[in-house]
């Protein structure tokens, strides 16, 4: 027998005397009673403010300042027009509701409206010789509102 076939001998052996031995079944761990959790009290926790945003989207600067906006609603598109400058605003809310919410914010904020209720129709609103038209068209869903300035 060579030197190798005994070393392949030798480890089979090993091997198989090592596959024969019985392992006795582990016993269950010690039963540990654990301290109920700490109650710490958060009552007087600083707490963030939760805040709803009514509005998204950032108003160009020369968007008049004290002309009400429907909220909750985002600004949907901005630009010139052949009137001057034109925002467009998207409500989630239907028209009807959009329309009287805001003629009733106008109407707080010192604006006068001009008839032009009809769908697609501009309503002119006046305050302090400035004139802004406002128009109303459905959203699809919700309500699309733009000033014209």
């Amino acid at each position: 027998m060579t030197p190798r076939h005994r070393l392949i001998l030798l480890l089979a052996l090993l091997l198989a005397v090592g596959c024969g031995k019985t392992l006795e079944p582990s016993k269950p761990g010690e039963m540990v009673d654990v301290p109920p959790p700490i109650e710490v009290d958060t009552e007087g926790d600083i707490r963030e403010e939760v805040r709803v945003d009514d509005f998204a989207g950032a108003l160009p600067e020369d968007f008049p300042k004290d002309l009400p906006l429907y909220q909750p609603s985002s600004l949907v598109d901005f630009g010139e027009t052949s009137r001057g400058f034109s925002v467009s605003l998207l409500s989630p809310d239907g028209l009807p509701k959009v329309r009287r919410s805001l003629y009733e914010r106008l109407d707080n904020g010192g604006w006068q409206t001009s008839d032009g209720s009809g769908p697609g129709e501009s309503v002119v609103l006046r305050k302090d010789g400035r004139r802004v038209w406002l128009t109303f068209e459905d959203g699809r869903p919700g309500t699309i509102y733009r000033f014209e300035y």
